[in-house]
C-alpha cells in the first residue's frame, strides 16, 4: 500500500458521538502502523507530565479551539505522515486545523441508539453511565450542536464534512473489516 510521504503531513479526524467507535477506530489504524491520537488523553497527558507550561493551561469551562491548539502545538506538528485523531466538538477546532495542514474527516455512526449507549456505559472510563437514556440523548443533541440555545459545538457540521463514513452497528471485527475496507482510499 502506498503511504502518505513522509516528509509530508496529512491527518484524519476521526468524528461521531459518543461510544460510536472513534477509539476503536484509532487503535485500528495504530496496529496499521500509523500514529493516532485523543485529544482530551493528549492535552491530560501534557498537564500531567508537565509539559505545557502553566501560563498555557485552558481555565474549565473555556469552549473553544484551545486545547486543539495547543494538542497541535505540543505533539501532532511533531510528527509527520499520515495520522489519525479524535476530539473534535467544534467546526473552529477543524478550521484550525486545516489552516495548518490537510485534513480530511472520517465519520463513524451507529444507527442504533440502543447500541452506542449500551456500548459507552460499559466503558470504565465514562462518567456518562450514570446517566438515564433521555440525559444522554440530550448530551448527544448538545454535541451535535442541535439544543437550542447550545451553540457552542457542531459535531453535526464537522461530521457532515466527512470524505468516508462508516457505519459501526456490528461487532468489532465488522467495523475492523469496514476500515481495512477504505484504508486505501485513504493512503490515495
Amino acid at each position: 500500500m502506498k503511504k502518505t510521504p513522509p516528509d509530508s503531513c496529512r491527518l484524519v479526524l476521526v468524528s461521531g458521538l459518543k461510544g460510536a467507535g472513534k477509539t476503536t477506530t484509532i487503535k485500528y489504524f495504530q496496529r496499521q502502523g500509523f500514529l493516532g491520537f485523543e485529544q482530551h488523553d493528549e492535552y491530560h497527558r501534557l498537564l500531567r507530565t508537565g509539559e505545557l507550561p502553566p501560563e498555557e493551561i485552558v481555565p474549565p469551562g473555556v469552549w473553544d479551539d484551545s486545547h486543539t491548539k495547543l494538542v497541535y502545538h505540543y505533539v501532532l506538528s511533531k510528527y509527520k505522515g499520515l495520522r489519525f485523531y479524535d476530539g473534535l466538538l467544534r467546526t473552529c477546532e477543524l478550521e484550525f486545523l486545516r489552516s495548518r495542514e490537510p485534513v480530511d474527516v472520517l465519520a463513524v455512526k451507529i444507527n442504533k441508539d440502543k447500541l452506542r449507549y449500551e456500548r459507552t456505559r460499559k466503558r470504565s472510563r465514562d462518567k456518562e453511565g450514570q446517566y438515564s437514556d433521555e440525559d444522554f440523548r440530550l448530551r448527544d443533541l448538545h454535541r451535535l450542536g442541535m439544543s437550542s440555545g447550545y451553540t457552542r459545538n457542531n459535531l453535526a457540521d464537522i461530521m457532515s464534512q466527512a470524505k468516508w463514513t462508516i457505519i459501526n452497528d456490528g461487532t468489532v471485527e465488522d467495523l475492523e473489516s469496514k476500515l481495512a475496507k477504505i484504508l486505501p482510499e485513504i493512503l490515495k
